[in-house]
């Protein structure tokens, strides 16, 4: 938790200390404030691997809400294609999750998928809340995806997505549906699932 929300955005540099580190005998770690270390193979072995992003596994986050179900019909789809392939999905309510906690879904995840209703002229403001989040902890992301559902505009909606595109190298085509999503949509999560994993896998 400490790492997810205070060090994550500065991986370089702690990356960098952590160097210098590998050419002392270190037998403690007695930070300025927090807990004393005594095993610090267990500190510096984490840290090792945050800042690397080597320990990341092949874990997809969905991140979303939805007030009407629309989103959340998308939400279920995705994670539900995902599983179906063999995917390691963690999907987090972002109605339900404290901050600490996204942060820390953040720090595990290859990628991250948001999922957000529109509400009169933006994005629902705990997904947009959640996308500040995650562009000031600057997780290491292999890819994003946006989704979410609209009554009248989707400009609002792909405000965002373009927002969260600058989170990683790699985008998705954002999936955007009036109302509940249609059986054309749930194909395109269809198509999306096997492109996520594809990047996964290192085939795309």
């Amino acid at each position: 938790l400490y790492y997810a929300t205070i060090m994550m955005p500065y991986a370089g540099h702690v990356g960098r200390h952590l160097e210098r580190l590998q050419a002392l005998d270190v037998h403690v770690i007695l930070p300025s404030h927090g807990p004393i270390h005594e095993d610090t193979a267990i500190v510096l072995d984490a840290y090792e691997r945050w800042t690397s992003g080597s320990g990341k596994g092949a874990r997809v986050l969905i991140a979303g809400l939805s007030m009407h179900g629309s989103t959340g019909a998308l939400i279920t789809a995705l994670a539900e294609a995902l599983e179906a392939r063999g995917g390691d999905v963690q999907v987090v309510d972002l109605t339900a999750a404290d901050v600490g906690a996204a942060a820390v879904a953040l720090l595990d995840a290859r990628g991250l998928v948001l999922a957000a209703p529109n509400v009169l002229n933006s994005a629902h403001p705990t997904a947009l809340h959640a996308l500040t989040l995650a562009e000031l902890v600057k997780p290491k992301l292999a890819f994003t995806a946006f989704m979410g559902s609209y009554g009248w505009s989707a400009k609002p909606l792909m405000k965002t997505a373009e927002r969260l595109e600058k989170l990683a190298k790699k985008s998705f085509e954002p999936i955007l549906t009036k109302g509940r999503p249609t059986a054309e949509d749930l194909a395109r999560i269809e198509t999306l699932a096997d492109g996520i994993i594809a990047a996964l896998t290192g085939a795309s």
